[in-house]
């Protein structure tokens, strides 16, 4: 198994640690909830509460914000990895994986070549 597909591995035991870390979490205060038998505060008299956005929404809102920074950042990353790699030379992992061998550009003429 090479360096990425390990990687890759743990990655992924990684997240479903978490991801189970997390169900447990949400159904606890899932049944703490449940058993409060209903409200435990009453925000209904807050004035101008009902302009604010919801829990929900500003979660969603905050989350599609951070991937697309992410997106972005990804983006800029990888341009500079591509940018950089006619520097380095390590072998075949790190040539861009997505743009096809270009033809060698052909020698600008100099003055002279222009001249005959």
């Amino acid at each position: 198994m090479g360096v990425m597909e390990t990687t890759k591995d743990i990655q992924n035991q990684v997240l479903e640690t978490v991801s189970a870390a997390q169900d447990t979490v949400v159904g606890t205060v899932k049944d703490l909830t449940d058993r409060t038998g209903g409200p435990v505060v009453d925000l209904s008299t807050v004035p101008g509460l009902d302009e604010v956005p919801s829990a929900r929404d500003v979660v969603d809102n905050v989350f599609d914000f951070a991937g697309k920074v992410l997106e972005t950042s990804r983006t800029f990353v990888s341009g500079l990895v591509d940018a950089t790699a006619p520097l380095v030379q390590c072998g075949a992992a790190d040539k861009p994986a997505d743009k096809a061998k270009k033809p060698a550009s052909p020698k600008p003429k100099t003055a002279q070549g222009n001249q005959n």
